[in-house]
């Protein structure tokens, strides 16, 4: 009896064994194959990827642990199923066929000014109204890293028109339309009198643009290409959401070499400028031309409060 059951025990664990195994090996070969193939035009590529794995692509099955040989005239978007062995489903790949791009290469220093898509919400703060009690309208309503998108149902594209619309109100709550992550809501705040200017506020800190310089790495007809990393907010540390902006020429005078740890420091119309604003533009929208326009604003400009 106990022969019998220790022979259960060790086939149980030989199976766990091989499922394991199984399941790393699958993992592997998962990870060798890409996600996206781009090919261009007419171009003859080869690949080979050294895994027991066969694909079907456009009615046809290759396998792709022996050379292959691509060759596609038409531009567009294929789909690659594969398969470990013939019958283990793994991941879809995608083939991209482009047309054949040029680009020229460039390495240019720049200043970006960028517009946030919706008023960016950096904290929230209280202050003394006209009876001299302490007020903080927005506390535990909005939060960092919000944008306010429409006051009222109207949408707000500045600063400016955002504290006009509270001034105009006179003290009357007005239902803010907020993005927070990925989702919309609707947000009701009582303005207050402040004590210090007589202006209504909601006791919150904005932003709605920012500015710096990076390297434009190529141009491509009205397209324009900065790669590297997107634009952070420096207060609050957070990827913002752009809706557009301009590329300035910036006027720099001065550059401090970085070193490990430091990063270096690029000075510009008087104002001190980090170089780490590289980032991937689109083509450049309508109303957002490239200008030539002296770069005079440090990294992100300073908020306001409030209202």
């Amino acid at each position: 009896m106990k022969k019998y059951t220790y022979r259960k025990f060790l086939i149980l664990l030989f199976m766990i064994n091989l499922i394991a195994i199984a399941a790393v090996y699958i993992k592997y070969c998962n990870a060798r194959l890409p996600d996206t193939i781009h090919i261009n035009k007419g171009e003859t590529v080869s690949l080979c990827y050294d895994v027991p794995v066969s694909a079907t692509i456009d009615h046809q099955t290759i396998r792709l642990n022996q050379p292959i040989v691509f060759k596609q005239c038409h531009m567009g978007q294929y789909e690659m199923k594969t398969n470990l062995f013939g019958t283990i489903p793994l991941k879809k790949i995608k083939v991209k066929v482009v047309d054949d791009q040029k680009i020229t290469p460039s390495g240019e220093v720049i200043g970006v000014y960028v517009e946030t898509d919706g008023l960016f919400v950096l904290d929230t703060d209280q202050f003394t109204g006209e009876n001299s009690m302490e007020y903080a309208p927005s506390k535990n309503k909005l939060y960092r890293g919000d944008y306010i998108k429409k006051i009222d149902g109207k949408d707000i594209v500045s600063k400016k028109q955002f504290i006009e619309k509270i001034n105009q109100g006179q003290g009357k709550s007005v239902i803010l339309t907020v993005q927070r992550k990925a989702k919309m809501m609707r947000i009701k705040i009582k303005p207050e009198r402040s004590k210090t200017d007589h202006m209504y506020k909601i006791g919150t800190w904005i932003r709605d643009n920012t500015q710096g310089i990076g390297t434009m790495t190529y141009v491509k007809g009205t397209s324009f290409g900065g790669l590297g990393h997107g634009i952070y907010d420096m207060d609050t540390g957070t990827l913002l959401k752009i809706k557009g902006g301009l590329l300035l020429d910036p006027q720099i005078y001065s550059i401090k070499k970085g070193k490990s740890g430091t990063p270096g420091v690029s000075f510009s119309s008087g104002v001190t400028i980090f170089p780490t604003v590289t980032l991937f533009f689109r083509e450049l929208t309508p109303g957002m031309p490239l200008t030539t326009m002296p770069l005079v604003a440090v990294m992100d400009s300073p908020p306001i409060s409030s209202p």
